[in-house]
């Protein structure tokens, strides 16, 4: 299965659980010029504040919530993050194990199994057949 279908068919299930709310996080990978001219053009047509910036990463949180994380080759992220592709999207979701569930009966390949972050929320990556990286995530009550 391709991955606009592989995609598309796990889109469809999720929303059909009404699993999917929204994506709230696209992290990119840019250099140079192009990590400069993002980081503007986040801040000038998506209303984006930087919100952290250090050592080749900026995070800018634009008017709708979405996360915007901008790496450059030098900064740290998991080696398999932008190995086929320079895009990572993560989809928030409600119910992230049956959110899991359903990506593994479509074989999608779990890269990382559910990782909890403190008490706020949980979140795991995905990769499709084409090799590129998704993420899941699932707000928790505090």
């Amino acid at each position: 299965m391709n991955t606009e279908l592989c995609l598309v068919e796990l889109f469809l299930q999720l929303q059909s659980y009404e699993q999917i709310n929204d994506f709230k996080k696209v992290a990119i990978k840019a250099d140079g010029n192009d990590f400069n001219i993002l980081k503007k053009l986040a801040v000038s047509l998506c209303g984006a504040t930087e919100i952290y910036d250090e050592c080749g990463l900026s995070a800018l949180l634009t008017e709708d919530g979405t996360l915007l994380e901008l790496y450059t080759s030098y900064s740290c992220f998991p080696e398999y993050f932008f190995k086929d592709s320079n895009i990572v999207i993560t989809y928030k979701v409600k119910d992230i194990q049956l959110a899991l569930n359903q990506a593994q009966s479509l074989g999608v390949k779990i890269l990382t199994e559910i990782i909890p972050v403190g008490d706020v929320m949980r979140y795991c990556h995905l990769q499709l057949p084409d090799g590129m990286v998704i993420g899941l995530y699932q707000e928790t009550a505090i």
